[in-house]
């Protein structure tokens, strides 16, 4: 379970960066519908809906840490 909310937490938070990231090198474009950047945008976005956010996916992470302490 920790090692599929890690996988979580890093598709969440990675397809986020590079889909901003990728629209701020393109100067915005990202945002017209003429251009097709705004696709990834959308699929990203539909990707952070289907997993949930990182940070949900961070505190179900640190509820089962703190499950089973070490020790």
């Amino acid at each position: 379970a920790a090692d599929v909310a890690v996988a979580k937490i890093w598709a969440a938070d990675g397809v986020r960066r590079v889909v901003q990231s990728a629209q701020h090198l393109h100067g915005g474009f990202g945002a017209d519908t003429d251009y097709a950047l705004h696709r990834y945008h959308a699929w990203a976005k539909q990707v952070e809906l289907s997993l949930g956010p990182a940070a949900a996916h961070e505190e179900a992470l640190g509820d089962l840490i703190a499950a089973h302490p070490l020790g």
